[in-house]
C-alpha cells in the first residue's frame, strides 16, 4: 500500500502524566499502527509558545518514511491537547486522522509535572507552591525557567483545564473521531482500555508483550547532559545526519538521556497545597463529570 501523504494519520494529543507513554509502548506493537521510535515531537500547533526549535517539516516527515502498509500512522505529543491550531492542522495534512486524549485528576497531573520538569532540569522554583503562582507572569513570558521548550508546560494552573480543550478537538474532529481515556481506567486495567482504543479504531486485537504503566518519576544526575540529549543543537543533527540514520541516532541520544536519570520517589504534597488544588480545580472537576457522564466525585 502506498501513501500519497507521509503525515501520521492518529494522534494521542494528552494530556501529560496520564498514560500516553504507556499505550504509546502498546500500540506499537500492532501490525495495523505504525509508530516511530520517538514520542513527543510537537511538530503541531503552531499557537503553541516554544523556547525550543520548532521540529523541521523534513526532519519530522523522516520519522514516517518507513510508513508502509500499516493502516495508522501515530504521532504522540501530549501537548496538542493545548493547542487551538493543531487540530486544524492534522485536518488539513490528514484529512481522515483520528483523536486519543488521555486525562488524569488535574491535581496529579499539575504536581507531577512540576516535579517531572524540576528533575529534569526545566523548572527553576523550588518548590511547587512557588511554581504555582508565578503563571500570570509566565503567559507573560516572564520568569521562564532556562530549558523550558514549551511555554503551556510551565502553567501548571492550566494543565488540568481539560473540558475546553476536549469541546474544542470534538467540535473539529467530530465526536466518532475523537476517543477519551480516563486514567484511572487505564490505571485499572491496560488491557481493558488498549481494547476499548483497538474497537475505536476499528482494529483486530493484538496484543503487546506486556502490560504496565511506564514513565516512573526520575531525576537527572546531570541536567546538561539531560537537556543536550532532549533538545541537542541543530549543527549536530546536521553532521550526525551524514554518518547515522536519524533512528540510530535518536537511541544513541536516548541512551544517554537514560544513563543520565535515576529513580526517585516523588515526595506527597500537603495537605494545604492540594486544598488549594482542590479548590482551583473543582468547577472544572465538575464540568468534566458532565461532559464525561462520569462520576469524578472521587478526584476530590
Amino acid at each position: 500500500m502506498t501513501r500519497t501523504s507521509r503525515y501520521p494519520n492518529l494522534f494521542i494529543v494528552g494530556a501529560p502524566k496520564s498514560g500516553t507513554t504507556a499505550m504509546s509502548k502498546h500500540l506499537m506493537s500492532h501490525p495495523d499502527i505504525y509508530t516511530p521510535l520517538q514520542k513527543e515531537f510537537t511538530f503541531f500547533g503552531k499557537d503553541l509558545v516554544r523556547y525550543a526549535p520548532l521540529p523541521s517539516e523534513g526532519s519530522y516527515l523522516g520519522w514516517f518514511k518507513s510508513w508502509t502498509h500499516e493502516r495508522y500512522a501515530l504521532d504522540a505529543s501530549p501537548t496538542y491537547l493545548y493547542s487551538k491550531s493543531a487540530p486544524y492542522e492534522f485536518l488539513e495534512k490528514s484529512p481522515d486522522s483520528k483523536v486519543i486524549i488521555m486525562i488524569r485528576n488535574p491535581i496529579e497531573v499539575a504536581y507531577s509535572m512540576y516535579f517531572e520538569a524540576l528533575l529534569g532540569g526545566r523548572e527553576d522554583q523550588d518548590t511547587f507552591e512557588k511554581a504555582w503562582v508565578l503563571e500570570p507572569r509566565r503567559i507573560e513570558g516572564q520568569n521562564i525557567p532556562k530549558n523550558a521548550r514549551l511555554e503551556f508546560t510551565t502553567r501548571y494552573q492550566s494543565l488540568g483545564m481539560y473540558t475546553e480543550q476536549i469541546n474544542h478537538y470534538v467540535e473539529v474532529f467530530g465526536k466518532d473521531n475523537v476517543h477519551i481515556i480516563l486514567f484511572d481506567d487505564f490505571k485499572q486495567s491496560n488491557k481493558a482500555s488498549y481494547e476499548k482504543l483497538l474497537r475505536f479504531l476499528n482494529l483486530p486485537f493484538v496484543y503487546p508483550q506486556e502490560f504496565k504503566i511506564h514513565n516512573p518519576s526520575t531525576a537527572a544526575r546531570f541536567t546538561t547532559i539531560t537537556h543536550f540529549a532532549t533538545t541537542p543543537p541543530r549543527w549536530l543533527g546536521k553532521v550526525g545526519s551524514l554518518f547515522l540514520s536519524k533512528s540510530v541516532r535518536w537511541k544513541i541520544r536516548n541512551f544517554i538521556r537514560q544513563k543520565n536519570m535515576k529513580e526517585v520517589k516523588k515526595p506527597p504534597i500537603s495537605k494545604e497545597t492540594k486544598e488549594k488544588l482542590l479548590k482551583h480545580y473543582s468547577e472544572e472537576i465538575d464540568n468534566l463529570s458532565n461532559l464525561l457522564d462520569r462520576d469524578l466525585s472521587h478526584w476530590k
